[in-house]
């Protein structure tokens, strides 16, 4: 925080968090549903670990009654619980996603494995195969996946498809990768800073209105049924999708990509085009917990 200047807490403080009492209610639901649907081998080492431990349990208390020497498995068995409750608080809100179970996920791994060496080493011994056999089959997965599907291969395609101009992407990605500066470096805290303070994107949003933007790129077709939900409740906003909706529309859809035109050319008093990566405006935002 002192190297940056205090802007380390003040982004944490502004935008790390975006917790509200129904995201609170839904958090055990969201963080099952991706460790379900999304992260099925996490959840497998998950309930693994909880195995393990709650099988040494009994050996451990008679351990601590005792006053002896505390189990090895002590240590890890709390930061596992510790774990699994931040990731229910983080999961209040609507910007947590699967990079947030990687404590759970290596608390999990750490427990399993101290357990072998506990006072209840049969049980960890029977489930630790378990959990790396479930680990094992989601790379196999995944790779067969990352062979059929390249997104990479989507962005050079996004990329080749941009007309010139200063272009707006939900995904920084883009503009990097045509060497431009992304107008929009994290489009989730762009959403949550704006919803307190309106003033922070009333510029990009005014860009937008005049038509300033060649091209337009987002993860959502905007007529699909749940963009409204995901705009609202993730991405940039729902002020500034309604821009986008009311000055563009969609001209391509590469992979999870949907490219967006201006629905009128460029007239009278419009701003000229400009190499985008030679444009030095932008509303860049950076996020440092996510």
């Amino acid at each position: 925080d002192a190297l940056s200047g205090g802007r380390f807490l003040a982004i944490l403080r502004a935008c790390a968090v975006d917790v509200t009492p129904g995201g609170a209610l839904r958090a055990p639901a969201r963080l099952a549903e991706d460790l379900v649907l999304a992260d099925p081998a996490g959840l497998v080492l998950a309930l693994c670990a909880a195995a393990a431990v709650l099988a040494a349990a009994p050996a451990t208390v008679r351990a601590l009654r005792a006053r002896g020497p505390a189990p090895g498995v002590l240590l890890p068995a709390l930061w596992l619980g510790a774990s699994a409750g931040a990731a229910l608080v983080v999961y209040a809100s609507p910007g947590a996603g699967l990079n947030h179970l990687v404590e759970l996920e290596a608390a999990a791994a750490l427990a399993i494995g101290a357990a072998t060496l506990g006072p209840a080493p049969r049980a960890a011994r029977l489930v630790a195969p378990v959990a790396a056999a479930a680990g094992l089959a989601i790379a196999l997965v995944t790779w067969r996946d990352d062979l059929r599907t390249s997104r990479l291969d989507e962005l050079r395609r996004v990329v080749a498809a941009l007309p010139r101009g200063p272009v707006l992407s939900e995904d920084p990605t883009v503009p990097l990768l045509a060497g431009a500066r992304p107008v929009v470096l994290d489009p989730w805290m762009l959403r949550v800073a704006a919803e307190r303070d309106p003033a922070i994107a009333t510029r990009l949003a005014a860009e937008l209105a005049r038509g300033r933007y060649a091209a337009v790129v987002l993860f959502q077709d905007l007529d699909a049924p749940g963009a409204a939900a995901w705009y609202d409740d993730r991405d940039l906003g729902l002020p500034l999708v309604a821009e986008i909706r009311s000055g563009y529309r969609e001209a391509r859809e590469i992979g999870r990509y949907h490219l967006y035109l201006p629905r009128a050319p460029r007239g009278p008093g419009r701003e000229p085009r400009v190499s985008a990566a030679n444009d030095p405006r932008g509303v860049v935002t950076g996020r440092t917990a996510r």
